[in-house]
């Protein structure tokens, strides 16, 4: 009996560890005035509005006022897109906390997520150092 239920469970097991899970994985950005190069578009701004997509897996379109411009930008909002959630590679914004977003895409479609430098504005220090001041839209 033991027999039966240490294969039953080594089968269990097996089974459960053949199964393919998807996550976000990503390698480290390059130094800010790099990912600024690479990127369409990089500002800092307000999360004003967020909308999440009719499906389950819909990205989320985030509107930011943008406080400052580095590259890419001359209007005071954006609206950027981004997965749905992290496991997607999707930044999880808040609305009413501000950000400096590194994007990629063209201006009609802005895009950003985990593994580009985007980061909230407690964190961003050390690249805005480097940045500079930046423009007032």
């Amino acid at each position: 009996m033991r027999a039966v239920i240490a294969s039953a469970l080594g089968l269990l097991a097996v089974g459960l560890a053949a199964r393919t899970v998807s996550a976000c994985s990503c390698i480290q950005p390059p130094p800010p005035q790099q990912a600024m190069e690479a990127s369409s578009a990089v500002f800092t701004g307000k999360v004003v509005e967020i909308q999440q997509g009719q499906q389950q897996f819909a990205p989320k379109r985030v509107t930011f006022e943008v406080d400052r411009s580095y590259k890419g930008l001359d209007g005071g909002r954006v609206e950027v897109t981004t997965a749905a959630d992290g496991a997607m590679c999707g930044f999880g914004f808040q609305k009413g906390k501000s950000y400096l977003v590194y994007c990629y895409g063209d201006k009609e479609s802005l895009n950003t997520n985990l593994c580009t430098r985007t980061k909230s504005m407690e964190n961003a220090g050390d690249d805005l150092k480097e940045l500079g001041e930046g423009k007032k839209p």
